[in-house]
């Protein structure tokens, strides 16, 4: 897999984006780029399904990350060409005024233009304004001039960023294809790290299934009942403030908000873009994972006793039941199609900014109550 461009992306930040904050988008970038590189060596070191795996995963959050960065700068490129545009169409009256007259000076002859019909005094003084009137004409050229120069750069920007875009997805694709044969391929060969389910355990979650009406019900008699015991799992509390996002992309709908019916959740929506990969952001056990009523694809983790992890809005589940993760092991990838680089440039007119057709939830409980799962996260963009 090759390394996405980042001379590209850096001379995309240069046309100063409205969209975002540059810094911000030179940090994603530079991180992208980093993780490419430590997940190429990773995976040309990996052996057996447990590193290549998780090299794999880490390739592909990292090609996530760096066309997430640049589709923002090529946004905020877009924004600027048009701010370009409409001071060029609202100048245009002035502009051809301007280049009027300075073809009629080009084209008369050189006497007739220091002739004025009032006399020599009106002469000399036409002369003397037009020659205060030059060095302000000569600005506008020039500005005019920077501005398109500007626009053919930011064109050319585009272009070339299209193709890089057509190379990157179809890298991150093969990288895609590649983790999902890696998944199957360990589990016909029973590698995966499991914990045994008794059948009164199955029978309990059957029971539990068929009784619960809504996903928090299921949630509750889900903590009620007895969690295998796993060796080895660490303080969830203290890790408050440093866990990875769960998908690449933005939060859409904060911790209890209201969306635009008035309907407050109990939990964190983030914006991803299609078939984007999620992961559980620490070691857990995987609880549940299948189709729950008019939710679709529901997976819960339990990271720590007392605290389970919910996710829904996926399209496709990557564990089962009683299956132990390690931290940032995929779980899942989003639903959708695989967007093509035209597609992926389109610019989002919400005014959230959130640039993903997909949609995560998640709900962290604790003892059965919701809690704000976003003091545990990194900080967010």
């Amino acid at each position: 897999m090759k390394t996405l461009s980042l001379a590209l992306f850096l001379a995309l930040l240069m046309l100063r984006p409205a969209t975002a904050q540059p810094e911000q988008v030179l940090r994603d970038l530079t991180e992208a780029s980093t993780q490419l590189a430590e997940a190429g060596a990773a995976l040309a070191a990996s052996e057996g399904f447990d590193s290549r795996i998780a090299a794999l995963t880490a390739a592909i959050r990292a090609y996530e990350l760096g066309l997430n960065a640049m589709r923002t700068a090529l946004r905020g490129a877009a924004v600027q060409e048009r701010e370009i545009a409409n001071a060029l169409a609202g100048e245009r009256e002035t502009l051809v005024q301007l280049l009027g007259v300075i073809a009629a000076l080009e084209s008369a002859p050189a006497p007739l233009t220091l002739l004025h019909p009032d006399g020599p005094l009106a002469s000399a003084r036409a002369g003397a304004l037009m020659a205060a009137m030059a060095p302000d004409m000569q600005k506008e050229v020039a500005a005019l001039s920077g501005q398109l120069d500007q626009l053919r750069v930011i064109n050319a920007l585009r272009k070339d960023a299209e193709t890089n875009l057509r190379i990157g997805l179809g890298e991150l694709q093969q990288a895609r294809g590649a983790l999902n044969a890696a998944l199957d391929q360990r589990d016909a060969e029973g590698q995966r790290q499991r914990v045994s389910v008794s059948p009164v355990a199955a029978e309990q979650l059957d029971s539990l299934l068929r009784a619960s009406e809504n996903l928090a019900f299921f949630a509750d008699g889900l903590a009620a009942m007895p969690a295998p015991e796993i060796p080895g799992q660490v303080d969830f509390v203290s890790l408050q403030g440093v866990l990875a996002a769960p998908v690449v992309g933005e939060i859409l709908r904060g911790f209890n908000a209201a969306d635009a019916a008035g309907i407050r959740r109990p939990g964190v929506i983030f914006s991803a873009q299609p078939l984007a990969l999620v992961s559980t952001p620490t070691a857990a056990t995987v609880r549940y994972a299948g189709e729950f009523l008019n939710y679709g694809l529901v997976i819960i983790l339990e990271p720590a006793p007392d605290y389970l992890i919910t996710y829904t809005g996926l399209g496709r589940s990557f564990v089962t039941e009683g299956d132990i993760l390690a931290a940032g092991d995929p779980v899942g990838e989003m639903g959708g199609d695989l967007p093509i680089a035209q597609e992926f440039l389109i610019e989002t007119s919400s005014v959230t900014g959130a640039s993903g057709s997909e949609t995560l939830y998640m709900e962290l409980r604790r003892k059965g109550t919701p809690v704000d799962p976003t003091p545990w996260f990194a900080p967010l963009q």
